[in-house]
């Protein structure tokens, strides 16, 4: 499977949720990658307290926050790369866990070396 993207943004966001479920009293959190026919869906999964709805309904819009010390910017950055990457961000929150999911299509282009590595002569 291949995704066409920023490898420091899709990081960053990763990382970002990771911080985030760790923050907020997760004991475990797992990262998992899912591809269908068109998408690759990342999710991380954790098993911190579930986000209320109403906390659910605005916790992409920038400078949202329930922390006291938060900016409100993490998870508005992290559906800000997905948004970058013709994807999405879903969010499902129960009592037994809570998932973030980035949803990123694949790439069905072919890909080619770029121009500085076409000119590039091999050494031996």
């Amino acid at each position: 499977m291949t995704v066409l993207g920023n490898v420091t943004a899709l990081n960053g966001a990763i990382s970002n949720l990771v911080t985030n479920a760790i923050e907020a009293g997760a004991k475990n959190v797992k990262i998992e990658l899912v591809a269908d026919t068109k998408n690759v869906m990342i999710s991380v999964k954790n098993d911190g307290p579930m986000i209320k709805p109403e906390v659910s309904a605005h916790i992409f819009e920038p400078f949202y926050t329930t922390k006291s010390n938060g900016t409100g910017l993490g998870l508005a950055v992290v559906a800000a790369v997905a948004k970058v990457h013709q994807g999405d961000i879903r969010l499902v929150s129960n009592e037994k866990e809570t998932v973030f999911t980035m949803i990123i299509p694949k790439y069905e282009g072919v890909l080619e070396p770029s121009e500085s590595f076409k000119d590039e002569k091999s050494v031996a």
